[in-house]
């Protein structure tokens, strides 16, 4: 694409701190430890950022870049069907099918930064550039636009890493914690060095680490009688340098650039999983084959393989670190792979089944799945009216009230062009605290199980928002603000034409006066959906894999 005149400074920059909840770090700032967090609170706009129904990385950021809920962009999810099968792959950048933030800036001669925002692989071009996010496969491979750019950010970092190499251990935390924090340290570097040597209109950086802390060490982080252990300092480290990022990049930026500080979603306790694609089989939605796999699969599940594998390859690369080189944090994913569901299942009597971890049940339909036999219209009514009756029948055993708090219907949650490939039914379990899993539990009487990968935090709805800078109202408090309010509040802030048909609003309520009188709000036609014909790249798609596996989103 043609370079752009571009200002020396950023006019907007978004710094994205995944999963992000008031409800840690508000104490944290209490405690003089966040500064710069504190400083925006104090004297810029705060609020809530409300994030999807179902708060999941790949859709919400996805709405936060484009101003539309999923059926409107497209992405639903971790993970989509392989054409023609029922094998799941990652998704990326060709599924968010809509334009994104950066490409209506581009497209009023504004340039654009984009660094680890999800779902950006493969790299599209842009004016400016963009580094790709934590769904790439390899960084080995192209992860850049423009792609020499990747070499650079590699001498940059001394060699740019997405992801931890320590596996979590809940008995030896330290290095996965100490890791974290470094890893915030490297991307920060990195972000500066874009800063300094490619400025651009606008920038968005965001940062995975909280997300992944919350993820493993939720009790560390809660629990007052950790409080003096070094694992709490440890973990609580993480947040401090995360605040360092935020002030070093608003100082990069400068005084004349507008900042918006946001979560994707918040963050709280998980403590089980209900195996949802066992339910399913034993109310006679769910068939499974009869194979020697299976049997196999029984015996392994009984003794619990995978979590042992798991455990293995933590224990050895804490005690070998060397053998690191050897064992790889894959192979208890790709041992993963022999466990997944969906390859014993019979879809010639499977009229539904789930996927993804936060409730998300697919019917087999004709014409939109592979095999699929239940018919659009009166049948698929019947059958999910049925599945409703029987998912709210469900008693907890542990509370003694009904699982499911809340059910709504994709038709009803989703709208858009893209509605027809979301979820039938997508639920709440036991209000996040429970999340569903895949696999059948062969292990397992009845349909509760711990956590996976010694998870112990899950996504909730209530992200966080901060703005500050000279078009912010001081002390603004938002109440309602959503995510697919972001877009349309850059454009605004950008003095850019709101596009129609977007599901999001600007935040009005954050801005001063003097800049909503200078800056009379605009709208223009909603832009035309573009094919984007990008070559395919596979990369190493199993290892990313194993890493989504890790955190539970697969």
């Amino acid at each position: 694409m043609g370079q752009t005149t571009t200002s020396a400074k950023p006019r907007v920059v978004i710094i994205g701190l995944d999963a992000l909840t008031f409800d840690i770090i508000d104490p944290l700032m209490a405690e003089g430890l966040l500064p710069h967090l504190a400083s925006v609170a104090r004297r810029g706009a705060r609020g809530v950022l409300e994030s999807a129904w179902l708060p999941m990385s790949p859709p919400v950021w996805t709405t936060i870049t484009t101003g539309r809920n999923p059926g409107g962009h497209g992405v639903f999810g971790f993970g989509v069907l392989r054409p023609g099968t029922y094998e799941i792959d990652t998704v990326n950048s060709r599924y968010a099918r809509v334009p994104r933030v950066w490409d209506m800036i581009n497209a009023h001669g504004l340039s654009a930064g984009v660094f680890n925002v999800p779902v950006t692989y493969p790299p599209q071009p842009l004016d400016g550039y963009l580094v790709g996010d934590i769904l790439t496969p390899d960084v080995r491979r192209t992860f850049t636009y423009p792609e020499p750019l990747g070499a650079e950010i590699h001498r940059v970092a001394g060699g740019y890493r997405l992801w931890t190499s320590q596996v979590y251990s809940a008995a030896c935390q330290l290095p996965y914690l100490r890791e974290l924090a470094d890893l915030v340290g490297m991307r920060l570097g990195v972000v500066e060095h874009l800063l300094r040597t490619r400025p651009t209109d606008f920038g968005m950086f965001v940062f995975m680490e909280a997300d992944w802390l919350q993820h493993k060490a939720w009790r560390l982080l809660t629990d007052p009688a950790k409080r003096g252990t070094e694992e709490y300092r440890a973990a609580r480290d993480v947040f401090v340098r995360l605040d360092e990022a935020v002030g070093r990049l608003m100082d990069a930026g400068g005084p004349q650039c507008n900042y918006l500080i946001l979560s994707d979603h918040g963050a709280g306790l998980h403590d089980r999983v209900f195996l949802l694609n066992k339910w399913l089989c034993d109310q006679g939605f769910l068939a499974l084959a009869r194979t020697p796999r299976l049997v196999l699969k029984r015996f392994l599940e009984r003794r619990r393989a995978l979590p042992r594998l798991y455990g293995l390859v933590s224990w050895l690369r804490r005690r070998i670190p060397w053998l690191g080189r050897f064992i790889t944090v894959g192979m208890a994913g790709r041992t993963a792979d022999f466990f997944s569901p969906y390859a014993d299942v019979d879809w010639g009597r499977t009229r539904a089944y789930a996927r993804e971890v936060q409730g998300q049940i697919f019917v087999n339909l004709a014409g939109r799945e592979p095999q699929g036999i239940v018919a659009e219209g009166p049948e698929r009514e019947a059958l999910v009216a049925d599945l409703e009756r029987r998912l709210a029948a469900i008693i907890d055993p542990r509370t003694g009230q009904p699982l499911v708090r809340e059910i709504r219907r994709g038709s009803d949650l989703y709208r858009g062009p893209f509605a027809r490939e979301a979820p039938d039914l997508v639920m709440v379990l036991d209000d996040f605290r429970c999340t569903s899993a895949n696999r059948f539990g062969f292990d397992v009487d009845g349909y509760f199980d711990e956590p996976e990968f010694s998870a112990s935090g899950m996504h909730r709805r209530s992200g966080i928002l901060m703005a500050c800078g000279p078009a912010i109202a001081p002390g603004a408090r938002l109440t309602g603000a959503g995510v697919a309010d972001v877009t349309p509040t850059v454009l605004r802030l950008m003095g850019l034409p709101v596009a129609a048909g977007l599901d999001g609003r600007p935040l009005e309520e954050m801005l001063t006066e003097e800049f909503r009188r200078a800056n009379p709000l605009r709208q223009e036609a909603a832009a035309a959906l573009e094919a984007r014909a990008a070559a395919e790249q596979e990369g190493s798609k199993e290892e990313l894999k194993d890493k989504l596996r890790d955190l539970g989103y697969l």
